[in-house]
């Protein structure tokens, strides 16, 4: 059975019948949700909101039995508070949710030594900006992954799916919802398993009719000729069929990531799952943020072994 790995937060779903997604894509299409659970403290923040630690462990306890794992209620900027955060999760949802602890970029060395002493799985966060320096968070990455190894620990990269992180750096799990940036800004990256990289291409321009672009357009689910048409996907100008055209760009998308996900399980050393946490890594969580999305990423997990096959043909 395929699997989708899904990370999705409760600042999103708060109102979400959870089990009931997890049943239907067993039952309509086949695929097992791994399900990470993310308190949404970074989008509470940015937008003002404020969730409590009653609030996330209420919920997590009602949809636990479908939860893999949950990333501890953060406080930006402020690691005392988020370790007592973490302690008064535990305390509430005790063993059905491995509560997750997380360091951030910025914090004490020392500080993550004792987490990784104390927690086999620990979350790095903090270093969407950083990372676009690339050379210096390599660096950090790296000093980061040998405290957890000499610790016996692995991580949780939040927003880390950009190659070469997942590529170079032993994770357990990573996410992102960079997999939609296609649908806002037109382009679109389709994983090429040959040259185990992504492709990255313009809809709506010749750029599309380049041999290997139009091969994998094909093993994607979409016609060259019509993802080349100028327009495409403009929903404004285009009417329904502009829906339909962003549609394929977000399956083909989640297609990407999940084949990007099993080339990596494929050409790495298996990571063994930390503590009580179910499954081998590593892992690509792709982040939702609705139930709209977490569909999405059901249907292109069901769809990706064929696709997978399809795209590795030279």
């Amino acid at each position: 059975m395929a699997t989708a790995y899904v990370l999705a937060s409760f600042a999103y779903l708060a109102k979400a019948d959870v089990p009931h997604l997890v049943r239907r894509a067993r039952d309509m299409y086949g695929v097992d949700v791994d399900f990470f659970a993310d308190s949404g403290a970074f989008t509470a923040h940015s937008s003002g909101k404020v969730i409590t630690v009653k609030q996330y462990a209420a919920w997590l306890a009602v949809h636990g039995h479908v939860i893999n794992c949950a990333a501890t209620l953060d406080v930006i900027g402020d690691p005392a508070a988020t370790a007592r955060n973490t302690e008064a999760l535990r305390d509430a949802v005790g063993d059905q949710v491995y509560i997750i602890p997380i360091f951030h970029v910025g914090s004490p060395w020392a500080e993550l030594e004792a987490m990784c002493a104390a927690h086999p799985y620990v979350g790095l966060g903090g270093g969407v900006g950083v990372g676009q320096r690339e050379s210096a968070f390599m660096a950090w990455l790296v000093k980061a992954h040998r405290i957890a190894r000499d610790n016996g620990a692995v991580f949780h990269g939040f927003g880390m799916t950009k190659p070469p992180y997942p590529d170079r750096l032993p994770f357990y799990s990573v996410d992102s919802s960079y997999w939609s940036a296609g649908m806002r800004n037109g382009t679109v990256g389709l994983y090429d398993p040959a040259a185990h990289t992504f492709r990255r291409m313009r809809v709506g321009t010749r750029q599309v009719h380049a041999r290997r672009m139009a091969a994998l357009v094909r093993a994607y689910g979409g016609d060259p000729a019509q993802v080349a048409t100028p327009g495409f996907g403009r929903v404004a100008e285009r009417g329904a069929m502009g829906r339909t055209d962003r549609e394929w760009m977000a399956l083909a998308a989640c297609e990407s990531w999940h084949a990007y996900g099993a080339d990596l399980r494929a050409r790495h050393r298996p990571v063994p799952a930390p503590g009580p946490v179910r499954g081998t890594g590593p892992k690509v969580y792709l982040a939702v943020g609705d139930e709209g999305g977490f569909d999405q990423v059901v249907q292109a997990a069901a769809k990706a072994p064929a696709t997978l096959k399809e795209a590795s043909r030279g």
